[in-house]
């Protein structure tokens, strides 16, 4: 739970050369205050270069996720960051924080999310591609949307805001049981093109 989460991240706060870690609360009783711990101690972990944080079936809401989301803007050398949020409570606020937080990742390559069964709308995936469009050095995106209330609407303007990352050339997508896919800088322009006329047709 909670006080686990917190124990834990002390000790991240003193690894000093960590430069990699994988942790799984799958189904744990860790909430928000957990989740928030978890990303003061990642922030101090200063030579961190990849995360993957398995949150799926948590109590772990806005509060938390978007605390985390700040805490990970501080994680000066991250490079890579597999987040799965599947099934929480996660909603707008938090993909907001997300993409605000991974945005002034400097270093920042490669961002996989899941929000599959989720909290997450429109204005959610929205505001998370915004962010991630200034991350200068984005590479790869892969964002599961399953589940969740995005739709149209919302991936055509994630799709706006991600594609302003300079050096996106791959971006994997799923929502509505769809997906989309793009594998080169050309197939990114081209995507971005798609959803906004997808999101025009629909809105229509």
């Amino acid at each position: 739970g909670d006080q686990g989460a917190e124990a834990l991240a002390r000790s991240l706060g003193q690894a000093v050369n960590l430069n990699s870690a994988t942790l799984s609360f799958m189904s744990s009783q860790i909430g928000d205050t957990g989740a928030a711990a978890l990303g003061r101690g990642l922030a101090k972990a200063v030579k961190l270069e990849v995360l993957r944080l398995d949150l799926n079936m948590t109590g772990v809401g806005d509060l938390g996720v978007s605390a985390l989301g700040r805490h990970l803007a501080q994680a000066v050398n991250l490079r890579w960051i597999t987040l799965n949020l599947m099934t929480t409570k996660a909603g707008d606020e938090a993909a907001e924080a997300l993409g605000c937080g991974l945005g002034q990742a400097i270093y920042l390559e490669s961002v996989t999310l899941d929000f599959n069964g989720s909290k997450i709308g429109d204005a959610g995936a929205g505001a998370l591609g915004l962010g991630l469009g200034y991350a200068v050095r984005l590479t790869s995106v892969a964002l599961d949307f399953n589940n969740t209330r995005v739709g149209e609407e919302g991936v055509g303007a994630l799709a706006r805001g991600f594609g302003q990352a300079p050096k996106l050339s791959v971006a994997e997508i799923w929502y509505l049981g769809k997906f989309i896919t793009a594998e080169s800088r050309e197939e990114v322009v081209q995507l971005l093109g798609a959803v906004s006329s997808l999101r025009r047709r629909h809105s229509a």
